[in-house]
């Protein structure tokens, strides 16, 4: 049986656990064997020491910033241990953070997968943070990112958004859908909360989004609908979106055990994230369920080819759609039915099967 290796730097829940997941689903429907090896980023003095020796290949663009971070001790030992047991057929880093050229010292082929691009994640970060010192760190990382994507064309990439794909000639990958859809379909009246926003709520761009909601979309949404009931879904809120919540009366939901039973239990999922990057897991997962939904239109250069979502291009769209939304709620759920049967069709685990057993490049 072919063994496939996943390198995740992520110990937590995440958009990089779904993405883990999305490689395990390929994994299975090519009857092939997946073995994750945790390689969480920590800041830790003595493993950076060890890791100077890596500072050329930072330098040079060969590896990213945030492999100083890595235990590579660790993680070299857990594949000499896999590769003792079998013969490793690919390894897949997931993000530069994980990726360092001695990977190719195992004789296997090396997939990298950026999901994102850090260095246009970075840069709109560096431009919405308000720490100066949070600022400068993001505008430092987009820059060495921006080196290291330019710098390894030699072996073969994968991105989640096929517009960053094409930006650096990496192969399009988008995330997929790792539920049975039709399970959790979004089909009854009985609705706990009229409007839910979901994401990750330690994300900049989510907590922009949310102090969006709170000052101007739901006060102005609410004044044709006062009893408006509002959540807010995601795992590690910070202080600020507490009191956002607070603020404008919504609950606050961070402890689920599927995204999937918050989503269905509301009627509409917004999204007003105006500087984001990489691929929108929520939108991708409210649309699978047949939730209507009202996103911000730069969302959606993720799902080329896809019909039917609705958008908005700032608050004062969100407010006014939103409302032709709940006014007209029967005609938007027939269309977030058919905007279902898209998605569940291009974005199911078979449909990408095939990627695992194309060439990748070695040396």
């Amino acid at each position: 049986m072919s063994k496939y290796v996943i390198i995740n730097p992520d110990r937590r829940p995440s958009g990089l656990s779904v993405r883990c997941r999305n490689w395990e689903s390929l994994c299975e429907l090519n009857n092939a064997d997946a073995e994750v090896v945790a390689a969480p980023i920590t800041l830790n003095f003595k493993k950076v020491i060890k890791n100077l020796k890596y500072v050329k290949d930072i330098f040079t663009g060969r590896m990213a910033l945030e492999a100083l971070f890595v235990n590579w001790e660790q993680i070299f030992k857990d594949l000499k241990s896999i590769q003792s047991r079998s013969e490793i057929t690919k390894i897949i880093a997931l993000t530069q953070r994980v990726f360092n050229p001695k990977l190719t010292l195992f004789d296997a082929p090396i997939i990298l997968d950026y999901v994102d691009l850090l260095s246009l994640s970075y840069k709109q970060r560096s431009k919405i943070e308000k720490s100066i010192l949070k600022k400068i760190e993001f505008k430092i990382l987009s820059v060495q990112s921006k080196r290291f994507e330019s710098s390894n064309k030699d072996i073969t990439t994968f991105i989640a958004n096929p517009v960053e794909a094409r930006k650096v000639g990496a192969r399009f990958f988008p995330n997929l859908i790792n539920f049975n859809p039709n399970k959790y379909r979004h089909e009854n009246d009985g609705y706990r909360w009229d409007i839910i926003f979901v994401g990750s709520l330690d994300y900049q761009p989510n907590i922009q989004a949310i102090r969006e909601m709170t000052n101007s979309i739901i006060p102005g949404i609410r004044n044709s609908y006062p009893n408006l009931s509002v959540c807010i879904a995601g795992r590690r809120p910070t202080q600020e979106v507490k009191y956002l919540c607070k603020t404008m009366n919504a609950d606050l939901i961070q402890d689920f055990d599927q995204l999937v039973d918050v989503l269905g239990a509301s009627k509409l999922a917004i999204s007003p994230v105006y500087m984001a990057t990489g691929f929108q897991n929520k939108v991708l997962e409210a649309a699978a369920l047949n939730v209507p939904q009202l996103v911000s239109s730069n969302l959606l250069n993720t799902f080329e080819g896809i019909n039917g979502f609705i958008s908005a291009e700032d608050n004062e769209q969100f407010i006014d759609k939103a409302l032709d939304i709940l006014d007209d709620y029967s005609n938007y759920k027939l269309q977030a039915e058919k905007l279902h049967d898209q998605i569940v069709k291009t974005y199911s685990p078979e449909s990408y099967a095939h990627i695992l057993n194309d060439e990748t490049k070695h040396e």
